[in-house]
């Protein structure tokens, strides 16, 4: 019976993935509407709040942790993934986040701190902590256009891949995603687009703001916001 039912649960998220992507040559945003749970109040002791930035790959997730870090949060992360052409600011990123699927006994050492976590690990974020999750949201052609240029430069496989099969793939990402958050009523969520960030940054930072509750230096954060570094647009 449970087998059963993970599969039809797997064929109605496949379905809603084809009906979110867009043919090829539509003129609207790819993607799916953004999920955002963020109606909620200030956490008491932020100290004890994981805090969390997550997106598709080239979301703009490096760029908030940027904000973040300006901001006066500090950022879990370590030196295995240096700066580079593609973003020359720093990754921000911490090893163990990208084996937490395999443990996630380090994720109390968060607390009081943000990590970036890719998209598809969201669901094995482990239960019993106070989550605060940042979900960042990019047209999904600019994401792939980013994807792709980068996997070039590094010679890596997917590079050459047709922008429909990524599209795809990473609509079928963020369908699984916002059903797991869906089931996730413990975890709020606030909802940014990458395109409104860089647009009217003061207005990001307060939203961010609210969201995280002080302390929380919201001009460095509009500062840490630079439009220059955004490389592919549509």
């Amino acid at each position: 019976m449970a087998r059963a039912a993970e599969f039809r649960r797997g064929v109605k998220e496949r379905r809603q993935a084809e009906r979110a992507t867009p043919p090829a040559d539509s003129a609207q945003p790819a993607g799916l509407p953004a999920f955002d749970r963020s109606d909620v109040a200030p956490p008491a002791d932020r100290s004890k709040l994981v805090t969390v930035v997550a997106g598709l790959p080239r979301s703009g997730t490096s760029m908030m942790m940027q904000i973040l870090a300006a901001a006066g949060l500090p950022a879990y992360a370590d030196e295995h993934r240096p700066p580079d052409e593609d973003n020359p600011r720093g990754y921000f990123e911490h090893e163990q986040a990208t084996r937490l699927h395999r443990d996630a006994s380090w994720v109390p050492q968060v607390r009081g701190k943000v990590v970036k976590i890719v998209a598809h690990l969201l669901p094995f974020l482990p239960e019993g902590e106070q989550y605060r999750l940042i979900f960042m949201h990019r047209d999904m052609r600019e994401v792939v256009a980013s994807q792709k240029a980068m996997l070039e430069r590094l010679g890596r496989k997917g590079g050459d891949l047709a922008e429909a099969r990524l599209m795809r793939a990473y609509t079928q990402q963020l369908v699984r995603v916002q059903t797991c958050l869906r089931r996730r009523a413990d975890i709020p969520v606030l909802a940014v687009s990458y395109a409104g960030a860089l647009a009217d940054p003061a207005a990001a930072a307060a939203k961010l703001a609210r969201f995280l509750g002080d302390p929380f230096d919201a001009p460095a954060a509009t500062a840490a916001i630079e439009p220059s570094l955004r490389r592919q647009s549509r």
